[in-house]
């Protein structure tokens, strides 16, 4: 019986597979084209993609935690305001970096950011203040990216 179902069961697949194949087949051969829908380009602006050998400035910082807060809490409108942006020497990424996820050879820069985020919440806004320190540095596709160190004490 068993013999029988498995029989029935590899007939129906190579059924199955050479029916896709013939249709894949017959649209190529009477020239049918794939229907695919034109997209209108976006009308938002792309980020300025800057060069390798770029350092970072404040207003590239402020960018990236702006748009983070944007991303991450996008439904409670937050506002950033930034009090103070400081960079620090840069330095080439060491093993501990690496094991972070940070490229070999990276530049890296520390950098201490205090800001302020408003959240529109529906009884109120609510303000948090932040101190933090982050690592920036290029990834592999040559774009900024950070590495949060956590608040400063």
């Amino acid at each position: 019986m068993n013999k029988r179902i498995n029989k029935r069961w590899q007939s129906l697949l190579l059924v199955t597979i050479a029916a896709v194949f013939l249709l894949g087949a017959s649209s190529v051969a009477f020239g049918q084209k794939s229907q695919k829908k034109e997209v209108a380009p976006s009308s938002k602006p792309k980020p300025k993609k800057t060069s390798s050998n770029s350092a970072l400035t404040q207003a590239v910082v402020e960018e990236i935690i702006t748009g983070r807060q944007k991303k991450l809490y996008a439904n409670l409108k937050p506002t950033v305001t930034f009090e103070s942006v400081r960079i620090g020497k840069t330095r080439k990424a060491n093993k501990a970096d690496e094991y972070e996820g940070i490229p070999a050879g990276a530049t890296v820069y520390p950098v201490r950011v205090k800001y302020s985020v408003v959240y529109r919440y529906s009884d109120g806004d609510k303000t948090e203040n932040h101190h933090y320190d982050y690592l920036f540095f290029k990834d592999s596709f040559d774009e900024w990216a950070t590495l949060g160190l956590g608040p400063v004490r």
